[in-house]
């Protein structure tokens, strides 16, 4: 599928379609091509600044290489072109957590979960957040919801690291 989708490229390299792909096959299905994920990906969203959808996905990476200046300037346009935009929120929020503003954060994390209550994602950020914040009750128990509802193992590593904390190792998931 990839030869055939790189094919498609050649023939036409405007076609903004085909880096989308390109860029979704190199970030999900192709194992260390982030780089190249974040080629095709900007010039995807050069193509179409008004796709959320894009600029999370490129931001996710470059949140993840540690690019946190990028991600913000991709994120915050994004924003203003779609404020309600839940993906975009939940990469701001994440990328408020890395840069260690927790209560930005959580900030973001209620707007997401006012629409989506069931985004695991956002909701182990705000279990991070609120852990870092020293609210160790509340983070343990959006922890524990989100790891019996999703596998994530950063929820899974909140929880544990709280129930050691208060002295209940034992207390589990």
């Amino acid at each position: 599928i990839f030869k055939i989708h790189q094919k498609s490229f050649v023939q036409k390299p405007d076609l903004v379609q085909a880096h989308e792909l390109l860029a979704y096959l190199y970030d999900d299905k192709m194992e260390n091509m982030k780089d190249q994920a974040v080629a095709e990906y900007r010039i995807a969203l050069d193509k179409k600044p008004e796709d959320t959808n894009l600029a999370s996905r490129l931001s996710r990476i470059l949140i993840d290489q540690g690019k946190v200046e990028e991600a913000m300037s991709i994120l915050s346009r994004s924003e203003k072109l779609d404020p309600s935009s839940s993906a975009i929120q939940e990469k701001l929020a994440l990328l408020y957590s890395r840069k260690g503003e927790f209560e930005k954060a959580l900030g973001y994390v209620a707007k997401v979960v006012q629409s989506d209550s069931k985004n695991w994602t956002a909701r182990t950020v705000q279990a991070v957040c609120l852990e870092k914040l020293g609210r160790y009750d509340e983070a343990y128990a959006v922890a524990k919801e989100v790891v019996s509802n999703y596998s994530d193992n950063d929820a899974l590593a909140v929880a544990g690291r709280l129930a050691i904390r208060a002295g209940e190792p034992d207390r589990g998931i």
